[in-house]
Order: structure tokens, then C-alpha cells, then sequence
């Protein structure tokens, strides 16, 4: 459905760390699970941040080790519908890397 991307540094201030990435749906969406994947043999940390159609806000974060391939990012089952926005950001990176975010569901 979706997928968001970026580098991540391993600076101490989180602003310097990584940027974050956003992303505003035309239409609801459901999500079935989100998988997060990030690159080379270190580990990090992820937020995922979903803003919902009756202006509720939900956050979920989990840390990820890199060498492991696509994770699954644990997003509560009652809070994956009606999701109008959502932002992932990562952070306490132990190398430079990148990550990427895919989101599978539907409108």
C-alpha cells in the first residue's frame, strides 16, 4: 500500500539522528501490519505514530535488530483502522544505516 524510507546516524541528539518520514492517505486505511527493515548488522529503534479519522492518536515503538531482515512492527489490532496519517521515526542507532517502512492494508 505504502512505504516510507531514510538514513539514520548514530548521533546522540535525536533531531540529528534521523528525520522521520510522514505520509497523509486520501482515503482511510486499514492496516493488516506494518514491517520495518533496516540495513547493515547494527540495531535501532522505531515509533511508528498513526493519527485516525476521529482525531485519536496512537504510537507504538520497538526496537529492531538489522541483521534480521523485515520485521514486523507491533501495531495494536483495535488502532489500525480508519488511520489518515501515520509517521515512523528511528532513532538510538548503533551504526549508520537506513531503514524502510512498508505498509500493507487497504482503503
Amino acid at each position: 500500500m505504502a512505504s516510507l524510507s531514510s538514513l539514520i546516524s548514530t548521533a546522540t541528539n535525536p533531531e540529528e539522528s534521523s528525520g522521520g518520514a510522514s505520509m497523509l492517505f486520501d482515503e482511510p486505511v486499514t492496516l493488516d501490519r506494518v514491517e520495518v527493515v533496516c540495513f547493515g548488522t547494527g540495531t535501532m529503534s522505531g515509533t511508528i505514530s498513526l493519527e485516525l479519522t476521529n482525531g485519536d492518536n496512537d504510537e507504538a515503538s520497538q526496537s529492531f535488530q538489522c541483521d534480521q531482515g523485515r520485521q514486523i512492527l507491533n501495531v495494536s489490532p483495535s488502532r489500525r483502522a480508519d488511520v489518515a496519517a501515520m509517521r515512523f521515526e528511528a532513532s538510538e542507532s548503533t551504526t549508520e544505516s537506513a531503514w524502510k517502512v512498508v505498509m500493507y492494508g487497504k482503503q
